[in-house]
């Protein structure tokens, strides 16, 4: 338990000693010089790369090696385009400040806005949503009204 508070205290620390820093500033820049066309290229290159994984090569979709390749010069231009053009001065300071992990960060966050855009997408909420005619909602009801 004291354990999971200290790390817990942490992080907490450690999230507040980035507020404002150039790595927000980084990951601001690349949401801002994103389209909705780079979020979704970004999106498929997640997903071509997710179906590599040996547990989904069975549901992967008809992929061609040309399919995978094109996504992966597009990533190629739109990584080199945001740190090297469009958010040039925020990737040096971020990246002379904390290293490649202030990358990680602004992409990860990319990365989640491109779900987040993909998710709002009324067929993608409903196959999402799928799941709960399935909830047993008596065990449900059971545990949540305690």
């Amino acid at each position: 338990m004291n354990r999971v508070l200290c790390a817990g205290i942490l992080l907490c620390i450690f999230t507040s000693a980035f507020a404002g820093s150039p790595t927000d500033a980084l990951t601001t820049c690349v949401a801002d010089k994103t389209t909705g066309k780079d979020r979704k290229d970004l999106a498929r290159w997640v997903f071509f790369a997710m179906s590599a994984h040996p547990e989904m090569t069975k549901y992967r979709s008809q992929q061609v090696a040309a399919d995978i390749d094109s996504t992966q010069r597009t990533m190629g231009n739109l990584v080199t385009r945001l740190l090297t053009s469009d958010c040039a001065s925020e990737a040096h300071e971020s990246y002379s400040k904390s290293g490649s992990s202030a990358i990680a960060t602004a992409f990860e966050a990319l990365g989640g806005l491109a779900m987040r855009e993909l998710m709002s997408n009324t067929d993608v909420k409903a196959t999402m949503g799928g799941f709960q005619k399935y909830l047993d909602q008596k065990k449900m009801g059971e545990v949540l009204s305690k």
